[in-house]
């Protein structure tokens, strides 16, 4: 079994990516929906939550945990990994590496405000292709959306919200752009409408990709939800962003 974690819906994106890999792979999805968003919040505030959930998580034994979640992998994973006897994978790493290959002179990176605060995006990508140019965004209002599943291409409001965030990228015109939150797979026509001649990068499903290859004993491709609040809502919202007409059941489970 494999865990996946996220501040709320948006780690379903990375979940649907690793078992588009690993079809029979067991997984536990934790969504802390009662504390979403993370973003806003402190470092370490963030970092509490994260330990919370991770130690949560690693007492239900998995062979890995994923966190499908920026901020977390950003501002409270370099801070924790020792901490669990078994391999924590976070987003970051593998969405530059991404970028990186693409070997592009113009990047642009969207984030949360504490996923851009962090900085971490940008340094590892300048380090990584010195001479590209990166700018990075915080994009806030894009989690809301996500979380409202308001999100569908015909939507005059996520295309609003798309067109006045990302402003600043105008005059850039970036060849890649880095999606460094996993809510922010659910808005990528807007963004593509908006850059289509850009490269998306999905820096969870970059992850997915780089988890997949060292996963042992397959399951059965069971999926277990579990959520801080809200089950019926998260069920609802899973099936207006996922498009399944069985969305599954949900757990509500506390963590201390």
């Amino acid at each position: 079994m494999v865990c996946v974690y996220d501040s709320g819906v948006g780690g379903v994106s990375t979940l649907m990516a690793l078992r588009r890999l690993v079809p029979t792979v067991d997984v536990c999805y934790l969504g802390d929906t009662a504390r979403v968003p993370y973003g806003p919040r402190d470092a370490a505030t963030v970092c509490r939550y994260a330990t919370e959930a991770l130690d949560y998580l690693a007492a239900l034994r998995p062979e890995a945990i994923l966190v499908a979640c920026g901020t977390v992998s950003t501002v409270a994973l370099p801070h924790l990994r020792g901490r669990y006897p078994l391999p924590v994978y976070g987003v970051a790493e593998a969405g530059i590496r991404a970028a990186a290959a693409l070997g592009a002179r113009r990047l642009a990176v969207l984030g949360t405000e504490a996923t851009v605060r962090s900085g971490i995006f940008a340094r590892r990508l300048s380090e990584c292709l010195p001479s590209a140019e990166v700018r990075s965004v915080a994009c806030p209002l894009f989690v809301a959306l996500a979380e409202a599943g308001l999100t569908a291409p015909d939507d005059p409001l996520p295309r609003l919200v798309a067109e006045r965030t990302l402003a600043p990228l105008f005059d850039l015109e970036p060849e890649a752009i880095l999606l460094a939150c996993t809510h922010f797979p659910w808005l990528s026509p807007h963004v593509r409408r908006l850059f289509p001649t850009a490269h998306l990068i999905d820096c969870g499903a970059a992850a997915a990709a780089a988890l997949a290859p060292t996963l042992g004993e397959r399951g059965r491709g069971e999926c277990r939800f579990l959520v801080t609040d809200g089950s019926e809502a998260f069920r609802r919202l899973y099936g207006r962003l996922t498009g399944d007409a069985a969305p599954p059941l949900v757990e509500t489970v506390a963590l201390s």
